[in-house]
């Protein structure tokens, strides 16, 4: 396991142990209206797979990967379209409230993983792999360019890869002071409840890819770009792209 997989993962054991819903609504100490939560998340699949039909992808519902699934907000809506539903994250606390959660769900497992080779998963066995607000968090880019090619890998023919990434972050907020201060008084002892109740201070990372090496990595890869769709607002501190890709193979543009 590369040790930056290692460190984000306990970050994310320690939130979720803390406040597992917060990295996914941004609201401190109140968990959401569980319904309310999940209708985000099927409203969400439902944009994304309106999307995708122009392309006529996916051409099959059989399999959906949810890459860093957190405690499933897109479980329900991606296991309405799919017929089994796979959430995957770096970690075990986030895995076991999805469990909890979906406990009654059918058709949907979930599992922890650190690997960036998916060695869990054989070739050509998704329908769809989904990931937002996922990738950016690892600081290694060279460990995204090996998730990006194994999403590829263990996608079926005809099958269609949905990720997020910011292409831009503004400089001041490479910075990243909130995180750089957690991470020093972390070395020191202090707790994480401390620095994250307390101080209101979080372990968040997000680390930016130029949309040409991302277009590069997924070419070497074997794979298209069928659609980026540039997500900004004039006040956000970064600039994010979402990528539809699928097999150069099979690519319908």
């Amino acid at each position: 396991m590369p040790a930056v997989l290692k460190e984000v993962g306990g970050d994310w054991d320690a939130i979720g142990a803390l406040d597992p819903f917060w990295g996914m609504t941004g609201e401190r100490d109140s968990p959401p209206d569980l319904e309310q939560f999940l209708d985000s998340g099927d409203r969400e699949i439902e944009r994304v797979l309106m999307i995708a039909a122009a392309y006529r992808l996916p051409q099959q519902h059989s399999a959906a990967l949810d890459f860093g699934c957190g405690v499933g907000r897109l479980t329900r809506g991606l296991r309405s379209h799919f017929d089994t539903y796979h959430g995957l994250d770096i970690s075990q606390q986030m895995v076991q409230h999805a469990g909890t959660i979906h406990a009654t769900r059918a058709g949907c497992s979930f599992s922890v993983s650190n690997d960036p080779a998916l060695g869990q998963f054989q070739d050509a066995v998704f329908d769809l792999v989904y990931t937002n607000l996922v990738l950016q968090h690892i600081p290694d880019r060279q460990i995204v360019r090996s998730y990006l090619h194994n999403f590829l890998r263990i996608l079926r023919p005809g099958g269609l890869i949905v990720f997020q990434l910011p292409h831009h972050v503004r400089l001041w907020y490479r910075i990243q002071p909130r995180r750089r201060l957690y991470s020093t008084l972390r070395r020191i002892g202090i707790s994480h409840e401390t620095l994250f109740s307390r101080l209101r201070l979080h372990p968040n990372q997000i680390h930016h890819i130029p949309a040409a090496t991302i277009e590069h990595w997924i070419s070497q890869s074997g794979g298209q770009i069928v659609q980026r769709q540039v997500i900004t607002s004039e006040h956000a501190p970064h600039q994010s792209s979402v990528y539809y890709v699928t097999h150069a193979s099979t690519a319908v543009v």
